[in-house]
This record gives C-alpha cells, structure tokens and sequence, in this order.
C-alpha cells in the first residue's frame, strides 16, 4: 500500500514498483470501511491520496491500521513535506508512531525540506531517495524471500 500526501508522487512510485513486477491492488472493502473510520471517505485507491493539506499524524494513523497488515506486506509512506510542517515536527511524529506501525513501512520524502527529513527519520524507518530505488531495494528484498511479494 502506498500512502501519500502528494498525488504526483504516489502514482510515480505505484508506476515504477508497477513497471518492476509488484502487483499494486486496491483497498478491499474492509480497509476501505476502517479509512472510513478515521474521516477518510472515499478512500478507495493503491495510492491512497490523502491530499496536500493533511498532516502527518493522519497518514501515521492509516499506517497502525490493523486492516492495513491483513492485506499488504509492506506501505510505502511517500511523502512531501509542507510549509504547514517543519522537518523537526514530521520527524517527532515518526519517532513516536512507528512502533505503532501495523506493517513495515519504508519512507520516501521528495520535495522541499525532504533531506533534512530524511536525515531525521531514517533512524526509526528505512528511507529510499527515489521510488527508482524503492523499486530496486524490494526486487533484491523479493530475491531474498524477505517478506515481500509481488
């Protein structure tokens, strides 16, 4: 599952994990009724888009998501970071959410003040610089049986 604030980039990295062999599905029904839940209507899509304007907090909160573990192997949390947030604050909500994750997330932040996010939160989740590198990391991962499918 792919979790996104940025449209853009949500579908750039659902098309290179696409175009590398990984079944990108969408949300069944039951997941989709758990978004519900947290104000998230009409959520029905792999990328989930939660638009530009929503804050950290709620994409960690789609990524505890027990619902979430039933049906992927991993989330991708690609995001990019606003003006509305500092680098400091997506960070802190990170470090104190993502024991909380219900499956391995791997991050990738992209765009204006990406690098010191970056800096921060890949000591908590691993972090890639380009879905071309996510892509790469998981086709090697796959290689190895770790946990990831296509």
């Amino acid at each position: 599952m792919i979790v996104t604030n940025s449209g853009g980039l949500g579908v750039l990295t659902a098309s290179h994990l696409d175009l590398s062999g990984f079944e990108i599905p969408k949300p069944p029904s039951k997941l989709v009724k758990a978004l519900s839940r947290l104000g998230l209507r009409g959520a029905a899509s792999n990328p989930l888009d939660l638009g530009g304007d929503t804050y950290i907090e709620t994409l960690t909160d789609v990524l505890a998501l027990r619902e979430l573990k039933e049906h992927y192997d991993l989330a991708v949390l690609a995001y990019v970071p606003t003006a509305a947030e500092t680098y400091e604050k997506i960070s802190k909500v990170i470090e104190e959410r993502y024991r909380d994750f219900s499956l391995p997330v791997i991050g990738y932040f992209a765009g204006e003040g990406s690098y010191d996010v970056v800096v921060r939160v890949s000591r908590f989740i691993p972090v890639v610089s380009s879905s071309w590198i996510l892509s790469k990391a998981l086709i090697f991962m796959r290689g190895f049986n770790v946990g990831v499918e296509s």
